[in-house]
């Protein structure tokens, strides 16, 4: 039995690709189980009753172009989909909104406060 040696070269990239390169130089790209990073801002932040806030979580990082499914919970009742949303405080409290994101590898969750005086 004969056995071949290959020396490879190794490189991650943050996009969800490792490329491995053979003495060769051909490149095989195959895809990794990056982990998901959501980030989501709120606009404004705090402010008087009735506030009405901005969601937007198009910032959300995640490198291989699968669907994903936006779910947000305003933590007074009310919910919605989508990568953004808009929602109105009536009344006065501190809310901690949460953002669902569904990936194909499961869920990654994300919160903001909102302050409403």
């Amino acid at each position: 039995m004969i056995k071949k040696s290959v020396i490879l070269s190794l490189t991650v990239f943050l996009f969800g690709i490792i490329t491995i390169a053979p003495a060769e130089n051909t490149e095989t790209k195959i895809p990794v189980a990056l982990e998901a990073l959501a980030e989501v801002s709120a606009t404004p932040s705090f402010g008087s009753a009735p506030l009405t806030v901005s969601f937007d979580a198009s910032e959300f990082l995640y490198h291989y172009g699968d669907k994903l499914s936006f779910s947000w919970d305003f933590n007074d009742g009310a919910k919605s989909d989508g990568v953004t949303a808009s929602h109105t405080f009536s009344s006065r409290g501190t809310y901690a909104v949460a953002l669902s994101v569904a990936t194909p590898f499961g869920s990654k969750d994300a919160w903001v406060v909102i302050v409403v005086n």
